[in-house]
């Protein structure tokens, strides 16, 4: 199956350029993660236009419309998406190539490219090639569905590496490009916010309490969204049209995604006195996985409701990605692998392969 073939390409070429770097091979180790990039991303560049439940509406509609236009700002006032800085990146690609497939090669370097610079950075404290296999396994296949929101989360997952370095401008900067890419991104300015208070020295002195405090705040917020939704529509903060989404519920694979992020949350919990003194910013990740949960209930009253979760879910790969590091025993640590491996893969097969969600499988080569 060609996805799992290039899946075991990349992860390869990620292991082997983490230890090409560990042995101070640092060309090596760059030539290695450029290719465990690309195939990725030639992988989404070569397939068909039918690959992916919306391309043909969103990206292959934009991209056409690009190709006729004359003027951007006629080309931004004659599309449905409207946000400026995805609608320029296809507007450019358009007129420079005019080639569909270039632009879903580009589109998905960007978001394959963002998510490997963040697992890289990160390399100190989270396994890459690990962490890519979660990424690869949970939201590869969907990326190739909802374009836009997935370059905007390999963005703020990158934003993410500034938070936890207390880089607050450039994290910052992240979360603007995302927005710019997909509106919703803004929400994961919250993650700064988490940060930034769970660093304040009165907050460290209680942090079960604050963090208990944030819990029943964010489950508030998430009970009344579409309370709040009405108010923002009421000043004119946001369009009358995000009101259809409340008009239907969608639940494709929340159970299951509940039920794997619940298993997590027990493990980060019952293991909480180790996991904080071995795990870097423990409580940041900790309240990320509960965010994520909480959120991804969102599916139970608005239409598309668990998207907003991603925002979330692509942070958390940072979490399951360093657990295997605050493992020191070898033999603890090789199962802890093994039964993360199965979980993932029984994941991708359960959604992606036997359920047919975002409409990836069977993968089919685009045909001129």
């Amino acid at each position: 199956m060609i996805y799992l073939s290039i899946f075991s390409v990349a992860i390869l070429c990620t292991a082997l350029a983490e230890w090409a770097d560990h042995k101070k091979m640092v060309t090596f180790s760059l030539m290695l993660s450029i290719c465990a990039i690309l195939v990725l991303a030639i992988l989404g560049g070569l397939r068909d236009k039918t690959i992916g439940t919306d391309v043909l509406y969103y990206v292959k509609g934009n991209y056409d419309l690009a190709v006729r236009s004359t003027a951007f700002t006629k080309y931004c006032a004659s599309v449905y998406a409207k946000e400026p800085l995805y609608l320029l990146c296809v507007y450019i690609v358009a007129k420079i190539f005019e080639n569909f497939q270039v632009l879903l090669f580009i589109l998905q370097l960007i978001t394959v490219g963002c998510v490997y610079c963040a697992l890289w950075r990160m390399r100190d404290s989270v396994s890459p090639w690990f962490a890519l296999l979660v990424y690869c396994a949970l939201y590869y296949n969907d990326s190739f569905n909802m374009v836009r929101q997935h370059m905007a989360m390999a963005i703020v997952l990158l934003g993410s590496t500034f938070i936890v370095e207390e880089k607050y401008k450039k994290s910052i900067f992240c979360t603007i490009i995302a927005t710019l890419i997909h509106f919703p991104a803004a929400i994961s300015l919250l993650n700064i916010c988490l940060y930034g208070y769970l660093q304040k020295k009165k907050v460290k002195k209680n942090v079960s309490i604050r963090e208990l405090a944030l819990f029943v705040v964010a489950i508030v917020g998430v009970l009344g969204v579409k309370t709040w939704s009405q108010v923002l529509i009421k000043f004119g903060l946001l369009s009358s049209r995000y009101l259809y989404y409340f008009s239907h519920e969608s639940t494709s694979g929340h159970y299951l995604d509940t039920l794997i992020y619940l298993i997590e949350i027990c493990y980060l919990i019952a293991n909480s006195k180790m996991l904080s003194k071995r795990m870097k910013n423990y409580n940041f990740y900790k309240l990320i996985a509960l965010f994520n949960v909480i959120f991804l209930q969102l599916a139970l009253f608005m239409n598309y409701g668990h998207r907003i979760s991603l925002y979330f879910g692509i942070v958390n790969v940072m979490t399951i990605g360093q657990i295997p590091k605050t493992i020191y025993k070898a033999s603890n640590r090789m199962i802890t692998y093994l039964i993360v491996v199965v979980i993932a893969l029984s994941y991708w097969l359960r959604i992606y392969y036997f359920g047919g969600v975002s409409n990836t499988i069977p993968y089919i080569f685009y045909n001129r």
